[in-house]
């Protein structure tokens, strides 16, 4: 039996879509955090995510995001 071709540049696009839903759905995307560069005593910095009382850090924005994007939902 012959597979046709196009089946799986359909299932490609439809994979690449998904995808791009699912990024567009995290908490960070969603609700928008505001982005802070903070500074510690040391003159050193790190990034927050802040939305409310949740926040997300790491040293990049990207990390402070996905930091939140984890945070999101859980009780602390």
């Amino acid at each position: 039996m012959m597979v046709n071709p196009e089946i799986g540049r359909i299932r490609e696009i439809l994979w690449g879509i998904s995808k791009k839903m699912e990024a567009a759905a995290r908490p960070s995307v969603v609700y928008k955090p505001v982005l802070n560069k903070t500074f510690d005593i040391n003159g050193s910095y790190y990034w927050t995510a802040v939305y409310g009382d949740l926040y997300g850090a790491g040293n990049t924005p990207a990390n402070a995001m996905l930091d939140f994007d984890e945070k999101w939902g859980r009780e602390e």
